[in-house]
């Protein structure tokens, strides 16, 4: 049989000791980091709703700036035929 004195037992329980808070002091960091981690995740999170709302917004406007060029282009092509058929009436007038 094994013989173990009282001063090994005394080092083990202060080894114990003192792994027990090592444990709690990882835990206590380890929840704060997860924390921080969530907290970053979130604000990550609220960051892609704000882009992908300013990426819709941006979508729609270059729609209605397309949409306003090719009325633009079609205003232009209408008052150049009417450009032209006044200025072949004026032709007309004076001949």
């Amino acid at each position: 049989m094994a013989q173990v004195s009282i001063g090994q037992v005394e080092n083990l329980e202060d080894l114990l000791r003192g792994l027990l808070s090592v444990r709690e002091a990882l835990e206590s960091a380890c929840r704060e980091q997860i924390a921080a981690a969530e907290n970053k995740c979130g604000e990550a999170r609220e960051e892609a709703q704000n882009s992908e709302s300013m990426l819709e917004s941006a979508i729609q406007q270059e729609q209605m700036a397309r949409q306003a060029v090719e009325d633009a282009k079609q205003n232009l092509e209408s008052s150049q035929r009417a450009l032209s058929a006044a200025e072949s009436a004026l032709s007309e007038c004076r001949g």
